[in-house]
Protein backbone atom coordinates (compact mmCIF):
# COMPACT_ATOMS: atom_id res chain seq x y z
CA UNK A 1 0.00 0.00 0.00
CA UNK A 2 2.61 2.23 1.18
CA UNK A 3 4.63 1.71 -2.76
CA UNK A 4 1.07 2.97 -4.55
CA UNK A 5 0.93 5.86 -3.06
CA UNK A 6 4.60 6.47 -3.23
CA UNK A 7 4.00 6.19 -6.72
CA UNK A 8 1.17 8.15 -7.05
CA UNK A 9 2.87 11.04 -5.63
CA UNK A 10 5.99 10.80 -7.81
CA UNK A 11 3.45 10.58 -11.13
CA UNK A 12 1.66 13.45 -9.71
CA UNK A 13 2.96 17.11 -11.91
CA UNK A 14 4.44 19.57 -9.38
CA UNK A 15 2.02 22.21 -8.89
CA UNK A 16 2.40 25.29 -10.60
CA UNK A 17 3.31 28.74 -9.00
CA UNK A 18 2.90 31.81 -11.01
CA UNK A 19 5.61 33.70 -10.29
CA UNK A 20 3.89 36.89 -10.88
CA UNK A 21 0.78 36.21 -7.98
CA UNK A 22 2.05 37.96 -5.59
CA UNK A 23 3.01 41.26 -7.41
CA UNK A 24 -0.84 41.31 -9.38
CA UNK A 25 -1.92 41.11 -5.90
CA UNK A 26 0.18 44.11 -4.82
CA UNK A 27 -1.16 45.94 -8.15
CA UNK A 28 -4.74 44.79 -7.37
CA UNK A 29 -4.40 46.59 -4.04
CA UNK A 30 -2.92 49.47 -5.29
CA UNK A 31 -5.47 49.92 -7.87
CA UNK A 32 -7.91 49.23 -4.66
CA UNK A 33 -6.48 52.63 -2.92
CA UNK A 34 -6.35 54.85 -5.84
CA UNK A 35 -10.14 53.91 -6.50
CA UNK A 36 -11.10 55.12 -2.89
CA UNK A 37 -8.44 57.94 -2.76
CA UNK A 38 -9.78 59.47 -6.53
CA UNK A 39 -13.69 58.76 -5.44
CA UNK A 40 -14.01 56.93 -9.12
CA UNK A 41 -17.39 54.84 -9.93
CA UNK A 42 -15.67 51.11 -10.77
CA UNK A 43 -17.74 50.63 -13.47
CA UNK A 44 -15.87 53.29 -16.02
CA UNK A 45 -12.72 50.99 -14.97
CA UNK A 46 -14.79 47.83 -15.98
CA UNK A 47 -15.07 49.30 -19.38
CA UNK A 48 -11.89 50.88 -19.79
CA UNK A 49 -10.64 47.18 -19.14
CA UNK A 50 -13.43 45.76 -21.42
CA UNK A 51 -12.85 47.96 -23.93
CA UNK A 52 -9.06 49.12 -24.01
CA UNK A 53 -9.06 50.67 -27.19
CA UNK A 54 -11.68 53.13 -26.27
CA UNK A 55 -10.56 54.15 -23.05
CA UNK A 56 -12.65 56.95 -20.87
CA UNK A 57 -12.01 60.55 -21.73
CA UNK A 58 -12.86 61.11 -18.19
CA UNK A 59 -11.20 63.29 -15.47
CA UNK A 60 -11.55 60.72 -12.94
CA UNK A 61 -10.13 58.21 -15.13
CA UNK A 62 -7.29 59.99 -15.69
CA UNK A 63 -6.66 60.94 -11.73
CA UNK A 64 -7.06 57.11 -11.51
CA UNK A 65 -4.31 56.09 -13.92
CA UNK A 66 -1.63 58.63 -12.87
CA UNK A 67 -2.58 57.61 -9.14
CA UNK A 68 -2.10 53.53 -10.04
CA UNK A 69 0.91 54.78 -12.40
CA UNK A 70 2.92 56.21 -9.31
CA UNK A 71 1.99 53.24 -7.58
CA UNK A 72 3.30 50.94 -9.50
CA UNK A 73 6.38 53.35 -10.71
CA UNK A 74 5.39 54.02 -13.99
CA UNK A 75 5.31 57.17 -13.71
CA UNK A 76 7.49 59.58 -12.06
CA UNK A 77 6.43 61.99 -8.66
CA UNK A 78 6.83 64.61 -11.40
CA UNK A 79 4.27 63.47 -14.23
CA UNK A 80 7.03 61.38 -16.22
CA UNK A 81 6.57 58.03 -17.69
CA UNK A 82 8.77 55.65 -16.54
CA UNK A 83 9.37 53.30 -19.65
CA UNK A 84 11.77 50.78 -18.52
CA UNK A 85 9.41 49.69 -15.39
CA UNK A 86 6.49 49.86 -18.42
CA UNK A 87 8.93 47.25 -20.37
CA UNK A 88 10.18 45.53 -17.29
CA UNK A 89 5.57 44.48 -16.58
CA UNK A 90 5.04 43.86 -20.27
CA UNK A 91 8.11 41.65 -20.96
CA UNK A 92 5.59 38.85 -18.91
CA UNK A 93 3.59 39.39 -22.07
CA UNK A 94 6.29 40.38 -25.01
CA UNK A 95 9.60 39.97 -25.99
CA UNK A 96 11.59 42.92 -24.55
CA UNK A 97 12.35 43.45 -28.29
CA UNK A 98 8.98 43.41 -29.47
CA UNK A 99 8.21 46.63 -27.06
CA UNK A 100 10.77 48.76 -28.95
CA UNK A 101 6.95 49.67 -31.00
CA UNK A 102 6.32 51.43 -27.87
CA UNK A 103 9.18 53.86 -28.16
CA UNK A 104 7.06 56.36 -30.37
CA UNK A 105 4.91 56.71 -27.45
CA UNK A 106 7.90 58.44 -25.18
CA UNK A 107 7.12 61.29 -27.33
CA UNK A 108 3.87 61.85 -25.79
CA UNK A 109 3.26 65.14 -24.01
CA UNK A 110 0.41 66.63 -21.95
CA UNK A 111 -0.38 69.15 -20.00
CA UNK A 112 -1.02 67.59 -16.53
CA UNK A 113 0.27 63.99 -15.00
CA UNK A 114 -3.64 62.68 -15.25
CA UNK A 115 -3.31 63.91 -19.00
CA UNK A 116 0.50 62.11 -19.66
CA UNK A 117 -0.90 58.77 -17.61
CA UNK A 118 -3.82 58.84 -20.29
CA UNK A 119 -1.79 59.71 -23.24
CA UNK A 120 0.40 57.31 -22.85
CA UNK A 121 -1.83 54.75 -22.00
CA UNK A 122 -3.32 55.53 -25.13
CA UNK A 123 -0.07 55.26 -27.24
CA UNK A 124 0.86 52.32 -26.03
CA UNK A 125 -2.53 50.20 -26.44
CA UNK A 126 -2.44 51.48 -30.09
CA UNK A 127 0.66 50.22 -30.60
CA UNK A 128 0.70 47.06 -29.25
CA UNK A 129 -2.67 46.78 -30.78
CA UNK A 130 -1.05 47.55 -34.23
CA UNK A 131 1.99 45.17 -33.38
CA UNK A 132 0.02 41.84 -32.83
CA UNK A 133 -2.26 42.64 -35.59
CA UNK A 134 0.85 41.97 -37.30
CA UNK A 135 1.96 38.11 -35.82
Amino acid sequence: MVIIIIHIFRAAPAPTVDPYAEDMKNRKIMALECIDRVKIDKKIIEMAMQYPTKLPNDIKYKEFLTCSYKKQKFQSADGKMLYDNIYDFLTRFYNRSDLKTLDICKNVTASNDGEMAFNSLECIMTQLYEFEEKI
